[in-house]
């Protein structure tokens, strides 16, 4: 193999290495990603990648708020 040809698949290497690790990552916690986010979700905005989690922020304010 051509000196270039190697140059060309070092480089590419991590970016291939980044997506499996991506992918991984994405297949292994979907389940729990689900799981605990998508009940909390009040909105999400596709454009400005928005994404609401306001039923956690309620529930942390509840628990931490004096009881009387």
């Amino acid at each position: 193999m051509s000196e270039a040809l190697w140059i060309k698949v070092i480089g590419t290497v991590p970016a291939v290495l980044w997506v499996a690790f991506a992918a991984t990552v994405y297949l292994t916690l979907r389940v729990t990603i689900i799981d605990r986010m998508v009940p909390r979700l009040t909105a999400v905005r596709a454009m400005g990648v928005e994404v609401e989690l306001a039923g956690e922020l309620l529930d942390r304010a509840q628990e931490e708020s004096p009881r009387g």
